[in-house]
């Protein structure tokens, strides 16, 4: 886990660890970083700069990431910088982590949490990049809700300053974090926007990139003509030339694509292509999860001692990088081996850690795989209670997903309802002033026109010398007019600005109170269904069908006072709006 937060951490404006890592070798030495960081006539944007790719350097050393985060934070306080007492936060809980410390390095990461939140109620404004990390962080640890609320105030914050390179780029964590819970389709949602946006800022690695996590999301919905054409279009990139395609990813993506329709030998040639160039570019850890996905196509091939001795050469990889979402997967995929084997002991073995991993991350399909796996055991066991428990938890589960994704697509599409409200609105406003700049140009050439005419009268009626003054009327006269006429325009464009502010925070309000909404409805939901369960369950007295039912009604009364809290609120906010 240590390795995902120290490189959340380390990113600023889009750059990562080992970029950042990379640079600190080829242009500072260790001891230039550190005089830099101790300069203390340089501005605190240049050392905060500086600690970053020191910490990148000393990413093993408990003692000296302490001090780094110490000397962040007294910065931070005495020059009023919150992105210095953040980032040495952050810093204390990477150097817990090392140290072996997991608790110590959640209340820390806490701490930030809490500091940021501080922070923003104050009216100070961090740099955007921050909210990312922090989503990042608790996207490594949990829970996943809190690192969805950080990248949707990244979100905004980069659409305050039109970065739409970072809009993007946030879009795709968002997507990550609905994959992770399961909610496929808002996930390639999110995606088909930030490929849109990729497209239009020319950059083809993040388009290619891109492609692949929409076809392989596709492939998990059980699309497969579309994820192909998906793959096709990264294979195509990638052909073009122009840079550096990463091969592996997309020889790994179209293996999976191929083993989950069934075509096992071209699985086989693509993922053991990918794994060539993964050991090529020494990168262990990846080519791990080529290991394991390999090994799972040996398995349907009937190489199972081939298989198993690749699930076991990826186990050292993932104990030796310490990565809970390989050893999560990796249990599963000796469960599906030892599911070949007819092994139900070690399928339950492996299939209980895969379903602790997988609680403990949040990895939703994950979970239900682990479910599924451990009724295949304990039904193969004799264990029959164990077995309907674990099937009533799966389509719990199963059922809790559906549901989320539902509410979190409802809310979605209200917003994206908001939002053209909010562009029809301003289209209305713009035209409206366009027509009273029209009405007030032809007002303007009338009152021109008129005393033109009234200064030809003059000048015949009272001779040369009346005709001088009254031109130097006619010009006060024109003056005026023209000042009432900018006096008008600015009066339209201050109504226009207020109603385009009044109309944002409305849709901030509502954005809001949909988000809120839809957890509020869950609870009481999710109980009545719960209780519905066990009143199906055969062997009830009828005393315990009666309990269950009245538990049922105090559950439906609950949520009639939801939606009678929900309905007031959303008339509050209408009357408001009109």
């Amino acid at each position: 886990m240590i390795r995902y937060i120290l490189a959340f951490v380390c990113m600023c404006g889009g750059v990562c660890l080992g970029i950042a890592a990379d640079v600190g070798q080829s242009s500072l030495a260790l001891s230039e970083l550190q005089a830099k960081w101790k300069d203390e006539t340089l501005a605190p944007e240049v050392r905060l700069a500086s600690a970053r790719v020191l910490m990148s350097h000393v990413s093993k050393e408990t003692g000296q990431l302490f001090a780094l985060a110490q000397e962040a934070e007294d910065m931070g306080k005495q020059e009023s910088f919150p992105d210095a007492v953040l980032f040495g936060k952050m810093c204390a809980a990477v150097a817990h982590q090392v140290a072996g410390d997991g608790q110590q390095a959640l209340k820390q990461l806490r701490n930030a949490h809490t500091y940021a939140k501080e922070v923003d109620k104050s009216g100070v404004r961090l740099a955007p990049q921050w909210y990312d990390q922090m989503g990042k962080a608790w996207a490594a640890i949990g829970p996943l809700d809190t690192a969805m609320y950080y990248f949707h105030l990244g979100l905004n914050a980069y659409k305050e300053v039109r970065d739409s390179l970072a809009i993007a780029k946030t879009r795709v964590n968002i997507a990550v974090i609905h994959a992770r819970m399961g909610r496929f389709r808002l996930a390639t949602s999110a995606l088909m926007k930030a490929l849109e946006e990729f497209r239009a800022k020319g950059d083809r690695k993040e388009e290619h990139l891109t492609l692949l996590n929409i076809g392989e999301l596709s492939a998990r919905r059980q699309e497969f003509d579309e994820a192909l054409s998906y793959y096709e279009e990264a294979l195509a990139i990638e052909n073009d030339g122009g840079w550096q395609a990463d091969s592996a990813a997309l020889f790994h993506s179209m293996g999976n694509l191929y083993y989950q329709i069934g075509a096992y030998p071209t699985a086989e040639k693509f993922l053991s292509r990918s794994m060539v160039i993964r050991e090529r570019e020494q990168a262990w850890v990846p080519r791990a999860h080529v290991l394991q996905d390999l090994s799972k196509v040996f398995v349907k091939e009937g190489k199972i001692k081939e298989a198993e001795q690749l699930i076991k050469e990826a186990e050292q990889v993932y104990q030796v990088y310490q990565n809970p979402f390989g050893m999560l997967y990796l249990n599963l995929a000796y469960a599906e081996l030892y599911s070949e084997l007819n092994s139900p002991l070690e399928i339950k073995k492996h299939a209980t850690k895969a379903h602790k991993l997988a609680e403990s991350l949040r990895e939703a399909p994950a979970e239900l795989l682990a479910l599924g796996y451990l009724y295949k055991a304990d039904s193969s066991l004799g264990n029959y209670q164990e077995a309907l428990n674990t099937h009533l938890a799966y389509r719990n589960l199963e059922k809790r997903l559906y549901s989320k994704e539902q509410a979190a697509r409802v809310a979605e599409l209200q917003i994206e309802y908001e939002s053209e409200k909010k562009e029809a609105e301003n289209q209305l406003l713009k035209q409206g002033m366009e027509s009273a700049q029209h009405k007030l140009t032809i007002q303007n050439m009338l009152i021109t026109m008129g005393l033109i005419g009234l200064i030809v009268v003059i000048g015949f009626s009272f001779g040369l010398n009346q005709q001088f003054r009254a031109r130097q009327k006619t010009l006060v006269a024109l003056r005026a007019a023209h000042q009432e006429i900018k006096a008008v325009n600015g009066q339209l464009e201050q109504r226009v600005a207020e109603r385009t502010h009044e109309l944002e925070q409305r849709n901030e309000q509502l954005e809001g109170y949909a988000f809120m909404n839809s957890h509020r409805v869950r609870a009481p939901l999710a109980r009545i269904l719960g209780l519905i369960q066990l009143i199906h369950m055969p062997g009830n007295s009828p005393e315990q069908v009666n309990e269950y039912l009245e538990m049922v009604k105090v559950s439906s009364e609950e949520m009639d006072e939801v939606i009678t809290d929900i309905n007031a609120q959303l008339s509050h906010q209408l009357d408001k709006v009109k």
